[in-house]
Parts: structure tokens; C-alpha cells; sequence
């Protein structure tokens, strides 16, 4: 009899150890679900930490004009277009030797190239010597995109872009070399302006005087219960048109509305109103 109490008071019962084997395996699935998600957001951060350095260690190999030269030296530019990129001896993050980097070039197992573009930034070429020889010094770019693949999963990468001054030949639109920064001049053809070799500033190719503006609108079809509105004249010629020898008015811009209108008891219409804006330039 003491004996059977001992047991009673020192034991546990079945249902006490099903009770406390559902809470065991409740807290190993919790534990184990936290390990799965810890490892998930550590390959994650690794895989962004690759696309981060790739993207990166590929920038410093374009913007280095010896290794941009000499991988696309001799490729075709894409003027005011675009195409697929092949960049061979590629040498940097993600490359144990030089390579060839291109899509579906992988990096870490995880990290593979989706994309690499060269497209014509569409800057007016501008002519120079090289060596002698006729080139056009022209502004590229390289798009880039990749994504990340963990656990079966993929998640592509905010893209990447690097602009790249280069030096094509006229002839082909072969790529001639790379260079390391767009010059001055560059900078004034891309505002639509020119180089003034004295002064080392943009100047615009013909100097202009500004002889006011005018509206002019129209309306289609014509109201009949209110006039269109009046066109809003040039302050200097007090009419819809710029004063004699300020040469063609400049559309700068345009704007467009309607109203509906009662025509009879039981008509309406729909008159739309244009309008369009312009301003007076005398250049020389």
C-alpha cells in the first residue's frame, strides 16, 4: 500500500506525458522554424552582399579606361540604339581569372546576371583626332540587372546603370577605347551649346533676345452660347504675333479643356478648347 502511494506521488501519469511531450515538440518546431528563417535571412544578406560587390568591382573595371578598352575595344557601339553586352576579360568580384561576363554569368552560386546592356545615351557625337585618325567621342551606358536564387526562390536586384565616355570610329561604329571622364566640351554639345575656346565656357550657337509671348486659342466646334476665348496677345506687338524680324515663333507648349454647352431644349454639345502657348526669339 505504500508502495502503490509512492508511485502515485512521485510518478507521472499518461496523460501528463502526452501533455509534456505536445509541448516539447511544439517548442523543437518553434526552435526549428527560427533556425530556417535565421538561415534564409542569412543567405539572403549574402546574396545581396554579392550583387552589392559585383555591381560595384564591375563599375571600377568600366571606369578604369585600360580594362573598358580592353574588353570592348573593337565591339560594335549601338548608335541611337541598343544590344546584348558580352564583356570579355573581365577581371573582379565573382571571377578567379579573367572571364568573360555576359547573361547568365554567376556569381557565388547564387547570384546570376539577367541582364547587361550597352545603349547610345543619344548625346550629339562629337568629332575629334585619334592617333591621326578621325573619331567621334560618343556617351554609352551599361545596364545592368541580376538576380538572387535561395532555397528555389528568386528575387531580382534593383538594376544598375554606368555611363561610359567612349571613342567609336565613324567608319563602323567600332568602339576605338574607353575613356575615364566626359570632357567640357562634351558637356556643352549634351546641353545643345558649344565649347567658346577662349573662355572655357557653354556658349549657345546664335545669340538670342527674348520679344515676348503670346496664346492663341481655338475651339472645336464653335460655341454658340459663349465666345471662345480670346487669344492673349504679345505685350510688344499688342497682337497674337511677334514683332516684324524676331524671326518664327517657338511653340513652348500647349494646353487643351472642354465644356459642355445647352444648343437646344434638349441638345448639348462638346466644345474643346486648345490652347497653345509661344514665345518671340530675335537671334543672331
Amino acid at each position: 500500500m505504500k508502495k502503490h502511494l509512492f508511485i502515485k506521488q512521485f510518478g507521472f501519469s499518461l496523460i501528463e506525458i502526452m501533455v509534456a511531450a505536445g509541448i516539447l515538440s511544439f517548442v523543437g518546431l518553434a526552435v526549428t522554424t527560427t533556425l530556417t528563417d535565421v538561415v534564409k535571412m542569412q543567405n539572403s544578406t549574402i546574396a545581396k552582399d554579392e550583387s552589392n560587390e559585383f555591381s560595384a568591382a564591375l563599375a571600377r573595371f568600366l571606369f578604369t579606361e585600360t580594362t573598358c578598352s580592353q574588353s570592348l575595344g573593337g565591339q560594335r557601339f549601338p548608335l541611337n540604339n541598343q544590344r546584348s553586352l558580352q564583356m570579355p576579360n573581365y577581371i573582379g568580384y565573382g571571377a578567379d581569372s579573367a572571364t568573360d561576363v555576359g547573361v547568365g554569368f554567376a556569381v557565388g552560386g547564387k547570384l546570376q546576371v539577367t541582364k547587361l546592356d550597352l545603349l547610345d545615351k543619344g548625346m550629339a557625337p562629337v568629332s575629334m583626332l585619334f592617333e591621326g585618325q578621325s573619331a567621334l567621342r560618343v556617351l554609352g551606358q551599361v545596364n545592368l540587372e541580376t538576380q538572387q536564387t535561395i532555397a528555389g526562390k528568386s528575387t531580382v536586384n534593383p538594376p544598375r546603370s554606368f555611363e561610359l565616355p567612349l571613342l567609336i570610329n565613324p567608319a563602323n561604329n567600332q568602339i576605338i577605347k574607353c575613356l575615364s571622364s566626359s570632357s567640357v566640351r562634351d558637356a556643352c554639345v549634351a546641353m545643345g551649346t558649344r565649347l567658346d575656346p577662349v573662355t572655357g565656357l557653354c556658349r549657345p550657337e546664335s545669340q538670342c533676345t527674348f520679344e515676348g509671348a503670346y496664346t492663341t486659342h481655338n475651339c472645336n466646334p464653335a460655341p454658340v452660347t459663349r465666345p471662345c476665348p480670346a487669344d492673349i496677345p504679345n505685350e510688344i506687338t499688342g497682337r497674337a504675333t511677334c514683332p516684324s524680324g524676331a524671326g518664327t515663333s517657338r511653340q513652348t507648349g500647349s494646353f487643351s479643356t472642354s465644356f459642355t454647352e445647352t444648343v437646344a431644349k434638349k441638345s448639348t454639345q462638346v466644345v474643346n478648347v486648345g490652347a497653345r502657348y509661344f514665345l518671340c526669339l530675335r537671334c543672331e
